[in-house]
């Protein structure tokens, strides 16, 4: 799949260090051509880091238990010394973006749960021209095109905004662990939160979209767990290439806030 990733799950940063020498770099005929190295992280300390963040959107609005523990976290890094700035990077319209996220991810996945409901997804595209993954099963290559260099487009911004400023800090969903709902179609799910219940192909993706559709590199470092005992992780984005850089401020971070905690059964 053009938008799938892979990537090492760990009981700390320092381990995820550890694991990504192990897979990353050429494999097979490639290694007889292609060297790779990953980049030093940009900092080690906290107050060498320029962050910025955004934590709201009304499209997919936070749980009141992580938003806390978003506010918890920001704080603890402006402690620190971190220059902390608000907003999404100039030219990142993260609407458009999902838009775009959207529409590739449905065309990838579409033999697997678009082709069965063609025709009614035809027949929804013409009814709502803004709905991507309807559009997905009838648009021509010429819209898969179109929509893939909107995602070359985003990745150049998102590097012209790493020249000035070195991570940027997004929630990894709009609520902490939910039940499972293997309900089909799969916009058919939703999710329920304080704020009401959230369609699950929106609530789910908006947040991990900016990272996967611009290729950068996104490590979620837990920050800590809600009333009902639940961890919540917050995302840091680095420009591409440099994983070290996210691993390293996951790492500074659970020295300020705690790090991983196993939950009581494995305690």
């Amino acid at each position: 799949m053009d938008l799938s990733v892979v990537g090492p799950m760990a009981r700390s940063a320092r381990d995820l260090a550890l694991a990504l020498p192990v897979l990353g770099g050429p494999s097979a005929d490639e290694a007889k051509a292609w060297t790779w190295q990953m980049p030093a992280p940009r900092h080690a300390r906290l107050s060498e880091f320029r962050i910025g963040y955004v934590f709201d959107d009304d499209l997919a609005p936070l749980a009141s238990d992580i938003r806390a523990l978003y506010e918890q976290t920001l704080s603890a890094l402006r402690k620190a010394g971190a220059t902390i700035e608000r907003g999404w990077p100039d030219g990142i319209d993260p609407h458009a973006q999902m838009s775009t996220f959207g529409f590739l991810l449905a065309r990838s996945s579409r033999r697997t749960w678009i082709a069965p409901g063609a025709n009614e997804r035809a027949s929804a595209s013409s009814a709502n021209p803004n709905d991507v993954f309807a559009a997905a099963a009838v648009e021509p290559h010429a819209r898969w095109l179109r929509e893939t260099q909107r995602r070359l487009t985003c990745r150049a911004r998102w590097q012209r905004y790493f020249q000035t400023h070195d991570v940027f800090l997004l929630p990894v969903t709009v609520t902490a662990a939910f039940p499972h709902d293997h309900r089909e179609p799969i916009d058919t799910r939703v999710i329920e939160t304080d704020a009401g219940s959230r369609p699950y192909v929106q609530a789910i993706p908006y947040w991990s979209a900016s990272a996967t559709l611009a290729g950068l590199p996104a490590t979620v470092a837990p920050i800590g767990h809600t009333t009902a005992g639940l961890p919540v992780g917050i995302q840091i984005i680095a420009p591409m290439w440099e994983d070290g850089t996210s691993i390293e401020l996951a790492d500074l971070l659970s020295g300020s806030i705690g790090g991983y905690a196993p939950p009581p059964e494995a305690a």
